[in-house]
């Protein structure tokens, strides 16, 4: 069973890679309504990485628990 603050720390990790990724959407949805579009998949390229990035520092990685 997870402490309350592991869940935490895994709730605010979801929560900023989800804004991360949102808004990084709506961005490039405003940019290819303006004739945007490699501006728009720069966007959302950066917008993956650092999402990745977030996940990969975040404590969802986690080694599994050894069977003895």
């Amino acid at each position: 069973m997870r402490e309350p603050d592991e869940l935490k720390a895994e709730i605010e990790l979801y929560f900023k890679m989800y804004s991360t990724l949102s808004n990084a959407i709506t961005d490039a949805i405003d940019l290819m309504d303006n004739g945007r579009i490699f501006t728009a998949s720069e966007k959302l390229h950066t917008a993956q990485l650092v999402a990745e990035e977030l996940y990969m520092r975040g404590p969802l990685v986690q080694t599994p628990p050894s069977r003895t």
